[in-house]
């Protein structure tokens, strides 16, 4: 049966681009977008002045962000708080109701984190869990609160989607200024990682806690700490008058082309950065520690391999790194040419420049004592592989025994 005439048809789709173009071509197409806040601001105006509801700009505006660009979510939390209040609605029943946290409280934490104070910080999710509120929900409003500061940040004003009352249009722009942008991209990635966490079953308080000290206290990140060692010595390098001069960049522009690849441990021939100090050994023995975290980023058990090791000597480009006698086969591990490389990169990244790696054994490592330590027999090598690396020693069936080994077959 075929419709009557000038009948129109609706489609509705929120995956446009799958429509077909020969329906494209004959349809007059028509897209919807959620709306802004400040849109939803207008409308939550609207109703309360027609219904008589007495509703702050503050109360507004807080109803509007919770809404998510709904119209139908923001009227139903109007009709909730006309229920739960009255026609008169105060701040303090939309956060009651809503459980979003006060404008106050997340102004107050994002400065704490620009303070790089963690106990101010702390104290403000202490504040925040003693009201009863969700942490969860506080670390949506703060991230949204550091979205909107680092777009203030990037834009320089406060754009129209994010005005909702004037006293906070000024309060965002002045904090903005005032803090680092490395901070609160920083907070914002932390609280992703809290995201992640919590859809693995995570305590949302404890995820919350932990966003805030590290946002504060950045250098208890190890990557950050081996970053700002890196930073140390380069400074230390260019010395107090040099550096680049404002619009340079420091190193020759080559545009669309990578810099060069330098292979750390095949590459000892290359000159150090003019004006740099010179590298002793007690310079590497001090960042040593960082050379590890850097290399644990990347390879756990490349770490675990070195972390008894030490440097022990330096002679021109050549570093000699010794293992204790007992681990000659930590030795041979470290030995292997990707792991070589792996050193090298994390030493260059410290150091300044390349260095050459030697391995050797001795019976005594600094801060060791005068006492050498006993080698092992073959079956104590056993039981510590064993016990270090989680291992499984197989017994054979008496019948497939092999021929009878050397103790050094064994040992390997």
């Amino acid at each position: 049966e075929e419709p009557p005439p000038n009948t129109h048809f609706v489609l509705a789709t929120t995956e446009a681009q799958k429509i077909m173009a020969t329906v494209v071509d004959r349809c007059h197409r028509f897209d919807f977008g959620r709306p802004t806040v400040e849109q939803l601001a207008l409308v939550l105006r609207r109703a309360a002045e027609a219904e008589g509801i007495e509703l702050p700009s503050e109360a507004v505006g807080l109803i509007a962000r919770s809404a998510t660009g709904s119209f139908r979510d923001a009227l139903g939390a109007l009709e909730q708080l006309v229920t739960y209040s009255g026609s008169s609605i105060e701040l303090a029943d939309v956060l009651s109701v809503l459980g979003v946290a006060d404008a106050d409280l997340l102004f107050e934490t994002l400065d704490a984190v620009g303070e790089h104070d963690p106990r101010a910080a702390l104290l403000a999710a202490a504040r925040l869990a003693e009201s009863g509120r969700d942490s969860e929900q506080f670390m949506r409003d703060l991230e949204a609160h550091a979205r909107e500061l680092m777009i203030v940040q990037t834009l320089g004003e406060v754009p129209r989607e994010l005005s909702l009352t004037p006293e906070r249009d000024q309060r965002l722009p002045a904090q903005a200024s005032r803090l680092q942008r490395a901070d609160v991209i920083g907070l914002l990635e932390l609280l992703a990682a809290g995201y992640e966490a919590l859809k693995a079953g995570a305590d949302a308080r404890t995820q919350l806690e932990l966003a805030l000290i590290k946002a504060s206290t950045p250098e208890v990140d190890v990557s950050t700490r081996t970053l700002l060692m890196r930073l140390e010595r380069l400074e230390s390098q260019l010395g107090p008058d040099e550096g680049p001069q404002p619009g340079q960049s420091g190193r020759p522009e080559r545009p669309g082309q990578p810099e060069p690849a330098t292979r750390p441990d095949s590459d000892p021939d290359s000159e150090p950065p003019a004006g740099a100090p010179p590298l002793d050994l007690e310079a590497i023995k001090r960042f040593w520690p960082g050379v590890i975290d850097g290399i644990r980023n990347e390879n756990k058990l490349l770490a675990a391999l070195l972390a008894d090791a030490r440097p022990v000597a330096l002679k021109g480009d050549e570093l000699t790194v010794a293992f204790a006698e007992a681990s000659e086969f930590l030795k041979r591990k470290a030995e292997d040419a990707s792991n070589r490389v792996a050193v090298g990169e994390a030493l260059r990244a410290l150091a300044g420049r390349p260095l050459r790696l030697a391995y050797e054994l001795r019976a005594r490592l600094d801060g060791e004592g005068d006492r050498a330590e006993p080698a092992l027999s073959p079956d104590e090598l056993v039981a510590r592989l064993k016990q270090e690396f989680d291992a499984e020693e197989l017994e054979l069936p008496a019948a497939e025994h092999p021929p009878a080994q050397s103790t050094n077959e064994r040992s390997a």
